[in-house]
């Protein structure tokens, strides 16, 4: 199971953000329950309002997925919010591979 979160930031957050994205989410993400890979990436379509990323966070399972949406993930997500304010924009999508 993949929970991918998309994020737009401002462009004088670019930097400050990717070391967030680095050094507190996928970081908090790496000890929790059920971890196996992650993904951060830098979106390449324009965006008027700054730059897109989508972090990408494998789980084993849909229930380890669902507890990093549901126990982890909005601790982490208010304090960004709180940090950046409208600066910062988000959501999360969860999918599964095909192929």
């Amino acid at each position: 199971m993949i929970v991918n979160t998309t994020f737009y930031v401002e462009p004088a957050l670019k930097s400050e953000f990717e070391g967030w994205a680095r050094d507190c989410y996928v970081a908090a993400a790496v000890k929790s329950t059920g971890y196996v890979s992650s993904m951060v990436m830098r979106l390449l379509v324009e965006i008027e309002a700054g730059a897109g990323y989508a972090v990408q966070l494998r789980f084993a399972d849909d229930d380890a997925a669902r507890h990093w949406d549901n126990a982890v993930a909005p601790e982490l997500l208010s304090a960004a919010a709180k940090r950046w304010g409208e600066r910062m924009v988000h959501f999360t999508t969860f999918m599964e591979e095909l192929v």
